[in-house]
């Protein structure tokens, strides 16, 4: 099987459990990661979803746009503390598109 090379992104809630309005928090949150998946779709290898409690992670086909990606998430949740790790290299399972 062809390895390819893809880009990785993760993003956390700092501190969700803390946060006083969790729940529209968590909403506001999933509508960022539709509002991404659409506008970035072509730049999707497998799309954002979110993995464990406010904890979100995606594929991308290149780096390229990794940073403008990023910025989205922050600019649609506005003060939403965030933490976002990026990673590049080679996949070797089968991907899940969605």
């Amino acid at each position: 099987m062809k390895q390819s090379i893809y880009c990785a992104i993760i993003g956390d809630i700092n501190n969700s459990r803390q946060l006083a309005d969790r729940v529209k928090v968590q909403r506001k949150f999933q509508k960022a990661i539709d509002s991404v998946n659409a506008e970035h779709c072509r730049d999707i290898a497998s799309k954002f979803t979110i993995t464990q409690g406010d904890e979100a992670q995606g594929l991308l086909i290149s780096a390229a746009n990794s940073y403008r990606i990023v910025r989205r998430f922050q600019d649609i949740m506005g003060h939403v503390p965030f933490a976002f790790g990026i990673g590049i290299g080679k996949v070797s399972t089968l991907l899940n598109p969605k």
